[in-house]
Formats: C-alpha cells, structure tokens, sequence
C-alpha cells in the first residue's frame, strides 16, 4: 500500500515505496517451482543430444576403418564392450580405440573384410536403460 506524505519538500515522493518480502518470497517460489518443472527436461535434452553425437561419431569411426579396409585390403576387427569400441588389424600393427560417455554396448565384434564390407548389419548400444541399433549401411546384401 502506497501512503502519501505531503510534509516532505517533494510531493511526488512515496513512503514504503518497492516490494514487500512477501512479494519477493512469492515470486522466488514461483521461480523455483518453475525451475524444478523445466530443469530436468533441460538436462535431459542436452544428454539425448550428446548421445545423439556419440552415435554420429560412432558411425563415421566405422565408415572411416570400412575405408580403411579397403584401402590397405586388410581385414580389421572391431570389438564393442562397454563404453569402448577397439579396431585392430592382424597384419599391420594398427589398434584404434573410442571412448564414449553416454553409450553403452553389449559385448559384442564386427569384423570388416579387406573390401571394407561387414556380413553384420547392425549394432546394438544402449542409452538410458533403452536397447537401440544402428543400421550398418555399407554391409552388403545378399540374396
């Protein structure tokens, strides 16, 4: 409530003139429930899009070794367990692995032979207690 004081030299000036502590406290209660609601949904968000750049990482990783393959026209063998994918090939000492934060696999290999294809087409991970699978589109068919 706003009380004018006409004994002040300026008229124009009000006593008790801002927020009360109970309006702030209100509007901090507000915020926080606010916050409480929204925050989660964030936070979940922003793992579902790192997840989504581990599996993009994951799947460029394996068109390069498929290359990689082919182009040394050697057999490379990748292992999945955990949150770490390793290549290695027999012939050449070559050992390549990745790291992830969010994905998780099973155990399990995939072997490329040396024109880079697959008898495998897909890989299974797992992401916030969800089974997914990427789609490997360099296998080839058969018939």
């Amino acid at each position: 409530m706003l009380v004018f004081n006409p004994s002040l030299k300026n008229p124009f000036n009000f006593l008790n003139s801002g927020f009360t502590l109970i309006e702030l406290l209100v509007v901090m209660a507000i915020l926080s429930i606010v916050m409480g609601l929204v925050g989660p949904l964030a936070l979940n968000s922003v793992d579902k899009a790192q997840a989504r750049t581990e599996v993009m990482t994951l799947t460029r990783w394996l068109d390069n070794l498929s290359y990689r393959a082919f182009l040394s026209q050697q057999e490379i063998h990748i292992e999945l367990n955990g949150k770490q994918a390793i290549a290695s090939s027999g012939l050449v000492d070559y050992v390549k692995s990745v790291d992830f934060d969010y994905l998780y696999f099973q155990p399990q290999s995939l072997l490329l032979n040396h024109n880079g294809f697959s008898q495998k087409r897909q890989i299974q991970y797992h992401f916030n207690e969800q089974t997914m699978v990427i789609q490997l589109n360099w296998s080839p068919r058969v018939e």
